[in-house]
């Protein structure tokens, strides 16, 4: 089960939807997933902290030992690609649905350091 990780007491609480929500129309999606890479990207990452941040959010289901979902560390993993999934997810339909993950369970940072972990596990 997924373990709350952002210890951090200032982020608002917020509701349980998604900040990209899949039925919206697709310019007003793409507007709100580039405006969240923007801020993301601009954020330094610690692959340290990003390697406990995988352990505790992703690696019950994309580990190598799981086949629950697709494995992370691949090259046609982007930064930008692991930004969309982890804040907005994948649609119910898809064949492995990704969960989405607001600011109250993954923040900006963690996932910046997420990022860096993936990129320098991949020697990116």
């Amino acid at each position: 089960m997924f373990e709350f990780i952002s210890k951090d007491t200032a982020i608002e609480k917020l509701t349980s939807q998604p900040i990209v929500l899949p039925w919206e129309e697709e310019s007003i999606r793409k507007e709100k997933i580039r405006q969240i890479k923007g801020k993301i990207l601009t954020l330094s990452g610690v692959p340290e902290n990003g390697a406990i941040v995988y352990e505790k959010a992703c690696a019950q289901c994309h580990s190598e030992e799981g086949d629950l979902a697709p494995q992370i560390f691949r090259p046609e993993i982007t930064a930008e690609k692991i930004i969309e999934m982890v804040r907005a997810g994948s649609p119910a339909s898809a064949e492995t649905p990704m969960p989405f993950f607001t600011s109250d369970k993954l923040t900006d940072q963690e996932i910046a350091d997420l990022i860096a972990y993936i990129m320098r596990s991949q020697g990116r």
